[in-house]
């Protein structure tokens, strides 16, 4: 009970942290403390110093005055060495609580020092005249580098005053030729009494200039420790920053059969203008975006935040790629930072239905893509206006299609305009061979073994540009939910009845009658082949599936006939004649020219020969 009861008496201290923490104030306290500590320190090594200083003057007049009859330094009072002495002591105290570690910043100590020089001064004064003009003005000028202006008014009346009181000894014990009359109008002056007297007003100048000095020097500490707060509370923001940013990009990728994906950024600063994204859009469509902000710095990673979030809005409206180009590039060229910034883009969206991927590049460097069996190369294509430069740009959606084991790696110009120690830029061609290195590796491994790449090659040179790449493996199409399909003997008398049949399905999908035609033509010579070809005379069947995928319908023929990819046929020389020309190859000629796309594949022992035909 009574510690529960003493946690929560302590719940408001931490709470009040907390807040401290989150509003900064915190982070300013702790560098005027720090900043207050160490100057403390510094001046008050040089106030041990001079202290050491008066010691090692008082003593070695003391021991004259004591131990000797020397001419040069006059004989005192047993006043005069009673107080040396005393002086001496105090000193030696004083200098070792200047140096213990742990009485080092009282606050007190500075007055203790100033008040004991003052009374050695003093002492000094009664024993000698000339020679101690330098210290007593050494604690005047070194009282005014604690930036107190009382402080410095203080020390510099106790020096007046200590060094007043001792020409006064001086002056009573021994000045026997050198007097003045009071009260008379002619004074009796020698040079002695001149340097006496300009020593005096040396002193008073002093203190009022180290007046002036402190406050100067005050206002200068200040600016300095204002600057060093501002930038305190920057990092500790851009730190933030950086976190939240972090935190933004994704970085556990969706475990699909379909594909594979790996990401990574590393900014030049705590926070970056690049970034990348992966989205899944439905079940059947990802989106990859990769994106550079011009700039650098907290501006650019809150602009960065912004355009981040307002593609991927916009991606998941179901806009294509230019669409989502045009009204990005809408929104921002109309917004308060218009002009400030602009992006480059590229973002792609990919069907893992049918491998169509469809992609706009908005200033943005090529990605580089490797088909099956084949190197990294750039996919060159129209680059368009950057995002947010100037408003109405209008943007290209350009189409390619991906097959199984096709790969696409995405990046920044950090990557390939990294440099070395000599200055010189990493390159596209590293970038290729780097990446051809890794054909047959996994995204994540494909990542890794570049940013390694780049490390080596950059050396011990300053990383001026965020570094962002994005590699992706497509594997599979993805499974089709909705599936209209019907199996047909293999012969010519079910050839009309399977032709019917596909053109019934494709009616509830599309409407405009020549691609319905284009379909049936198609449609029809691979039905014709597989009751010619497939079994060779023998009885068989073959199947039909007709599905939508987004603007595609896709027309599937399975049989299980001989294994026999149609693909690999040669096409067919237009230019001669039919007596002419050689048979074979012309029906799927005819197939090709008529489809977006035909694909072969064969598997559970079966030809499966699919038809894509773009309807919307």
């Amino acid at each position: 009970m009574e510690k529960r009861k003493t946690e929560n008496k302590k719940l408001p201290e931490r709470i009040s942290a907390l807040r401290q923490m989150i509003s900064g104030k915190g982070v300013s306290d702790s560098i005027e403390e720090r900043y207050f500590a160490e100057h403390s320190k510094e001046t008050d090594k040089f106030l041990c110093g001079e202290v050491l200083i008066i010691l090692v003057l008082l003593m070695i007049s003391f021991s004259v005055e004591v131990f000797s009859d020397n001419v040069y330094i006059v004989r005192g009072d047993t006043v005069t060495k009673v107080f040396s002495g005393i002086s001496i002591i105090s000193l030696i105290v004083t200098l070792l609580i200047g140096m213990s570690g742990r009485n080092r910043y009282r606050p007190w100590f500075r007055y203790l020092a100033s008040f004991t020089v003052a009374v050695a001064n003093l002492v000094l004064s009664a024993y000698m005249t000339y020679s101690i003009i330098p210290i007593l003005l050494l604690p005047i000028f070194l009282s005014a580098f604690y930036y107190d202006t009382p402080y410095v008014i203080a020390t510099t009346l106790l020096n007046l005053i200590a060094r007043a009181i001792g020409l006064f000894i001086y002056y009573k014990n021994y000045l026997t030729i050198d007097y003045y009359y009071l009260g008379d109008a002619v004074y009796k002056v020698n040079a002695k009494n001149t340097v006496d007297v300009i020593d005096f007003i040396l002193l008073l100048v002093s203190g009022v200039f180290c007046v002036l000095l402190s406050g100067t020097l005050r206002k200068a500490m200040e600016e300095k420790l204002r600057k060093e707060k501002e930038k305190a509370v920057m990092d500790r923001d851009m730190s933030t920053a950086g976190i939240i940013q972090d935190r933004m990009l994704v970085k556990q990728f969706p475990l699909r059969d379909e594909y594979e994906v790996a990401a990574d950024m590393t900014p030049a600063r705590m926070v970056g203008g690049d970034f990348y994204d992966f989205i899944e859009l439905d079940n059947d469509r990802v989106a990859l975006v990769i994106a550079d902000v011009s700039g650098k710095g907290l501006q650019a990673s809150l602009y960065m935040s912004q355009i981040k979030a307002i593609v991927k809005v916009y991606a998941q409206s179901g806009n294509s790629v230019d669409k989502i180009a045009e009204k990005a590039n809408s929104y921002l060229t109309a917004g308060a930072a218009k002009g400030r910034y602009f992006v480059t883009v590229w973002v792609g969206i990919l069907d893992l239905r049918t491998g169509m991927l469809s992609y706009t590049n908005a200033g943005h460097n090529p990605p580089c893509i490797s088909t099956v069996g084949s190197p990294y190369g750039f996919l060159n294509s129209r680059v368009d206006f950057v995002i947010g430069g100037k408003p109405l740009i209008k943007y290209t959606e350009k189409q390619i299609r991906l097959y199984p084991g096709d790969r696409i790696f995405l990046y920044t110009d950090g990557v390939t305009e990294a440099k070395n120690e000599d200055g010189k830029f990493y390159g596209d061609q590293r970038l290729l061979a780097c990446l051809n290195e890794q054909t047959d590796a996994a995204p994540a491994e494909t990542v890794a073994a570049l940013k390694n790449a780049l490390h080596e090659y950059s050396g011990n040179a300053e990383q001026y540009d965020d570094i962002t790449m994005l590699s992706f493996l497509f594997r599979e199409y993805a499974a089709e939910k909705v599936k209209a399909g019907r199996s047909f003997p293999a012969d010519a008398e079910h050839f009309n009845e399977a032709v019917r049949y596909i053109r019934c399905e494709c009616e509830k999908i599309v409407s405009r009658e020549n691609i319905l035609k284009d379909i049936e033509i198609a449609c029809s010579e691979v039905i014709a082949n597989i009751c010619s070809y497939a079994y060779e005379g023998k009885a068989g069947e073959f199947e039909i599936l007709t599905e939508e995928c987004g603007q595609d319908i896709k027309i599937s023929f399975t049989d299980h006939g001989r294994p026999f990819n149609p693909l690999l046929n040669a096409t067919p020389d237009t230019t001669v004649s039919i007596t002419d020309r050689k048979a074979g190859g012309f029906g799927i000629f005819i197939v090709k020219k008529l489809m977006n796309d035909v694909l072969y594949r064969y598997e559970n022992d079966c030809n499966v020969l699919v038809l894509i035909k773009q309807f919307k």
